[in-house]
């Protein structure tokens, strides 16, 4: 953790739930189906590492998925942000959604998409007529999907907003990253001169 705190100035503790609890499946079992929860090191662990960092805006908790209240406490009681994917935000009813642009709290980062998303071209052409529908309404006049989310982030309460190169260069699905559960056409895409001299163009 020292030398990431040197070569970065921002450190993401993956799968932050475990920290708090994590599913322990039996060495001899086929599957995971017979695991149980069982309690991580929490508060413990966080001591030791926070003392290592600046301090904690060096840190970024992922809290995404379905996250128990007692998950959000252990961060908060650390003064952590937690992560909001705007992709996420427009599906049920906004003010129960967290990712929701106007529901984000400024103990979060905002991400448009991440590299398990697709890109957010590419997520606007696959969105069903009422997401669509939902973030039409808050796009400005002649605006477009990819520019919208990327000031709806900025605009957003979050600490810090984060994009991913592809978008900034408004592509589509062609250059997503990953696609989780699959093992084929992920991590090829590369960003080329040709992308950034039209990028700087725009």
């Amino acid at each position: 953790m020292q030398r990431m705190f040197r070569l970065f100035n921002v450190v993401r503790i993956d799968h932050f739930r475990g920290l708090h609890s994590n599913w322990a499946v039996p060495i001899d079992d086929e599957d995971a189906r017979g695991g149980f929860w069982q309690h991580g090191p929490g508060d413990e662990l966080l001591k030791v590492l926070l003392p290592l960092a600046q301090g904690t805006d060096e840190i970024l908790a992922e809290d995404l998925g379905i996250i128990p209240d007692e998950v959000i406490q252990l961060r908060q009681r650390h003064r952590l942000c937690g992560m909001a994917v705007l992709h996420f935000g427009f599906h049920g009813t906004p003010h129960q959604n967290p990712h929701h642009p106007h529901f984000i709290q400024n103990d979060q980062v905002v991400y448009t998409g991440t590299h398990d998303n697709n890109t957010t071209l590419g997520w606007w052409n696959e969105l069903d007529e009422e997401a669509k529908a939902s973030v039409q309404s808050l796009l400005e006049p002649g605006e477009g999907p990819v520019e919208g989310m990327i000031r709806l982030a900025c605009e957003s309460e979050a600490r810090l907003a984060i994009f991913p190169l592809q978008d900034l260069l408004a592509l589509d699905a062609s250059a997503r990253m990953n696609t989780p559960g699959t093992s084929d056409n992920n991590w090829f895409w590369q960003c080329t001169w040709t992308d950034l001299k039209a990028y700087k163009k725009a």
